[in-house]
């Protein structure tokens, strides 16, 4: 369940789909190849939305990205 913005300097309180952006991010495979986790929820608030974006680091947390280093990221 969602409850507040996933940025941590934020932290907005969620109220309505309306006011953001919600990311449904994949499952994450366990070391188990039969097990897979559910999908994970995200949600950011319209002002944080405009500038980051939510993903998962390698070790599978997720994480608040800055959209410039995200662009960043897919062009190398």
């Amino acid at each position: 369940m969602v409850s507040r913005c996933a940025n941590p300097k934020c932290n907005r309180p969620f109220h309505s789909l309306k006011q953001g952006t919600l990311v449904v991010l994949p499952p994450m495979r366990h070391k188990l190849p039969e097990r897979i986790s559910p999908h994970d929820l995200a949600w950011l608030c319209a002002e944080c939305a405009l500038s980051f974006t939510v993903a998962r680091s390698a070790d599978g947390r997720i994480q608040v990205i800055g959209r410039s280093s995200r662009i960043k990221a897919v062009a190398a």
